[in-house]
C-alpha cells in the first residue's frame, strides 16, 4: 500500500486537467461585484488551523474529479462548523487519492479554514465555499450547488466549462453519532487496521500480524472513529480482534480499543 502524505496544501506532481489549472491552489485575486461578501473568521486564514474542542460535522462530499495524467482525483471534503450556524473558524478536511499514476494510487490531505462567499462579477445570488490553507496564495472554490451538491470553480470563482465531472456530492450514510458500514477495502480503514496492529504489537512487545480485515464501521466525529473486526496471527495461533482506532482532523492515528473476540 501506497504511504499517505499529510500537508499544507500540498501541490501534487500530478496536476487537474489543463481546464482547471487556475485552481491548483493559485489564486491571483480580481474585484467582485459590489455584493461580494465573505463570512469573518476570527482566526487568520494564512496558517494551518490546531486541533481544537470537537467540531461539529457539516457534511462530506465525495466525487472523482479529473486528472491531467491519472485516472482521475478521488476526492472526499469534509466540512466542520463549531456548532449549527457557526461558521467563525470553520475548518474542513480534503482527501484527494490520485488514481493510477506511475507511482500507483497517491493520497493527500489537506486541511484548512472554510469560509462563504456571496455573489460574484455574473451572479450576485450564488453562495461559494472558499477552501483557504497556510499561505495566501494557496485557495480552493467551490460553487454550493444545493445542500447535496458543490461544483468545483476556478480560481477567480467562474464556472468551468467542460464535460468532466466536476461535482461532489453529499454522502448521506455518513451520520453523526452512529456507525455507519464502510468497505474493508477502503485505504484509510486498511491504514487504520495496520496502525492498531502495529501500535499493539509494540504494546504487548511481541509479533502481531494481520491477517484480514472481515468488516469495518466508520463514526463522524472531530474526525472519524473506525471500529475494525480484524484476523490477526501471533505466537499462540490465530485471534479474531475487534479494534477500534480515532484519526483525528490532521490525519494522526491512536488505538482506542483492542478487544480479542468474534466479531
Amino acid at each position: 500500500m501506497q504511504p499517505k502524505l499529510y500537508g499544507r496544501c500540498l501541490r501534487s506532481r500530478v496536476l487537474l486537467l489543463a481546464l482547471v489549472l487556475a485552481i491548483g491552489c493559485r489564486s491571483s485575486q480580481h474585484p467582485l461585484s459590489s455584493t461580494y461578501s465573505e463570512s469573518k473568521s476570527q482566526a487568520s486564514p494564512n496558517h494551518i488551523p490546531r486541533e481544537g474542542p470537537a467540531q461539529q460535522l457539516l457534511g462530506i462530499y465525495i466525487g472523482t474529479l479529473p486528472c491531467a495524467d491519472c485516472r482521475g482525483i478521488r476526492t472526499e471534503l469534509s466540512l466542520y462548523v463549531k456548532g449549527p450556524n457557526q461558521f467563525a473558524e470553520a475548518t474542513y478536511n480534503l482527501t484527494e487519492t490520485y488514481l493510477g499514476t506511475r507511482d500507483g494510487d497517491r493520497t493527500f490531505v489537506l486541511r484548512g479554514y472554510w469560509t462563504i462567499l456571496r455573489g460574484n462579477r455574473s451572479d450576485p445570488n450564488v453562495t461559494m465555499y472558499k477552501l483557504s490553507c497556510d499561505e495566501p496564495r494557496n485557495v480552493r472554490y467551490f460553487l454550493r450547488v444545493s445542500e447535496e451538491e458543490l461544483r468545483l470553480l476556478d480560481g477567480q470563482q467562474n464556472e468551468i466549462q467542460s464535460q468532466a465531472n466536476l461535482t461532489l456530492r453529499r454522502n448521506q450514510s455518513s451520520l453523526v453519532g452512529g456507525y455507519s458500514p464502510v468497505d474493508a477495502s477502503n485505504d484509510r480503514v486498511r491504514a487504520a487496521a495496520e496502525f492498531a496492529v502495529a501500535d499493539e504489537a509494540r504494546r504487548r512487545n511481541q509479533m502481531i500480524r494481520l491477517q484480514d480485515i472481515a468488516r469495518a464501521e466508520r463514526q463522524i466525529v472531530a474526525g472519524a472513529n473506525y471500529r475494525i473486526c480484524l484476523e490477526v496471527a501471533t505466537g499462540t495461533g490465530t485471534q479474531s480482534v475487534e479494534a477500534v482506532v480515532y484519526q483525528n482532523l490532521k490525519g494522526q492515528y491512536s488505538l482506542t480499543s483492542w478487544t480479542t473476540r468474534h466479531c
